[in-house]
């Protein structure tokens, strides 16, 4: 019989093939629900992940030795075949053994009958060159890149029209590696060495970066999770980029700070941490169920004055605020590394839809601004549209506004020729960010 790590990795795949549910939230619920060891965990996250990283390209050569159309298949065949081929191709699993577990298993997921294809579709494809492949099909261009990078073709259009080819290889290369995993340390709740003896006690190999002085990059940190040090607070995981737009709002203590778009709730904490609890934050989302996951986690932290509001930010009527964060929803292009799904639900009409929204978020937004205020916007997309695009068109019907450059030298080398700041994932090694802090006048 197929080991259950095969088989609850080919599980979570299939649930988010037949639904539309993100994979980053099937793999949390599976993996939450099971009894099986860290290390077993880590290798399915690596299978699942990648697994949907590298979709387009699997798929390419599925096809090859796929007699009918493999996309038509049923979702339970695709899975058994995509990470059966990517265990041989990408994680270098013996082809014999890949093979016999993936008929093994075809025969525990009700696939039996089709244990012969499955074994005949794996040995034509284990030994494959790509680039013979990609000639033999004569994909050329974008086309070729794309399966090349496994990145789709309308996305890797736009970026050519912005970068160098050369650029672009280079993102999506990074877009396909494994994200770094950081924690924020939250000082209201541990002094920053008992934390840091924290996580070498636990085992947790770390380092630190002057640009993200509350950050730390760990490895090895699940057993964190089951540590009175996440149960007391002491921690939150977040992006370094992540923390750049609470940085710029910098909230002191006694201002009434909103956070329009605050789900998962991670900027909302480290801007109550920023003013020392001592800020009344607000954090806003229109999901009851999104809401209620961030209730859990300020129960968890601990931290005063932060509360949460369910409204529609693009119409509700807010009270006015010294300074807001305006973290707006978007393509998401800048952190494909760490939403491996994103790339395949994404469609060109997306951002449009994104900027139109963005729009009405903003000028809800700056209504709700007190005179000399700030309002920080912000998105983790790589696209004009969605960045300065949008500013220039506020400011035109907002001519009175200010943007203001950032003047923490250790955040210089992000900002970018017209005051904003802008992380760049294959550059800085961080998700991508567009950050731009504007003032009301007085």
């Amino acid at each position: 019989m197929a080991d259950s790590t095969r088989y609850l990795s080919h599980r979570i795949l299939t649930k988010a093939e037949k639904s539309d549910r993100y994979i980053d939230r099937v793999l949390q619920y599976e993996l939450s629900h099971s009894k099986i060891e860290p290390a077993a965990k880590h290798w399915i996250t690596e299978l699942v992940m990648g697994v949907t990283r590298w979709q387009l390209q699997v798929d390419f050569l599925i096809g090859r030795a796929f007699h009918g159309n493999f996309r038509k298949a049923q979702p339970e065949l695709k899975t058994l075949l995509r990470m059966s081929v990517y265990q041989l191709r990408f994680m270098k699993t013996p082809s014999y053994a890949a093979v016999n577990e993936a008929v093994e298993l075809s025969k525990q997921v009700n696939l039996g009958k089709a244990s012969g294809l499955v074994n005949a579709v794996l040995r034509k494809t284990v030994d494959v060159d790509l680039a013979k492949a990609l000639d033999e099909a004569k994909f050329k261009g974008t086309k070729r890149l794309s399966v090349e990078f496994s990145h789709p073709e309308w996305l890797l259009n736009r970026w050519l029209r912005e970068h160098d080819e050369a650029t672009v290889r280079e993102r999506c290369h990074y877009n396909n590696t494994i994200p770094s995993n950081w924690l924020r340390y939250n000082p209201l709740r541990v002094e920053r060495q008992s934390w840091e003896s924290f996580l070498t006690e636990n085992e947790s190999e770390w380092t630190t970066d002057p640009r993200f002085p509350d950050f730390y990059k760990v490895k090895n940190f699940g057993a964190l999770f089951q540590s009175t040090g996440f149960s007391g607070g002491w921690f939150t995981v977040q992006d370094a980029a992540a923390g750049l737009a609470p940085r710029l709002l910098a909230p002191k203590p006694g201002d009434l700070v909103l956070d329009l778009c605050a789900a998962p709730g991670g900027k909302s904490t480290y801007l109550a941490e920023l003013a020392n609890g001592q800020a009344t934050v607000r954090a806003y989302d229109s999901a009851a169920v999104r809401l209620e996951q961030m209730r859990l986690n300020f129960q968890r932290l601990d931290i005063p004055n932060l509360s949460v509001f369910q409204a529609d930010v693009t119409t509700a009527d807010l009270p006015e605020a010294d300074k807001i964060l305006l973290d707006v929803p978007c393509s998401g292009s800048g952190v494909l590394n760490r939403r491996v799904d994103l790339r395949w639900r994404r469609t060109p009409n997306d951002i449009q839809d994104l900027v139109d929204i963005q729009a009405k978020m903003l000028e809800n937004g700056w209504r709700a601004l007190k005179p000399g205020g700030v309002l920080v916007y912000s998105t983790c997309s790589l696209e004009p549209e969605e960045n300065w695009h949008q500013i220039e068109a506020f400011m035109i019907k907002q001519s009175s506004a200010v943007i203001e450059r950032p003047n923490d030298q250790k955040l210089a080398e992000f900002v970018d020729e017209r005051g904003a700041l802008m992380t760049i994932p294959e550059r800085d090694h961080v998700d991508g960010m567009f950050v731009v802090k504007l003032r009301k006048p007085l």
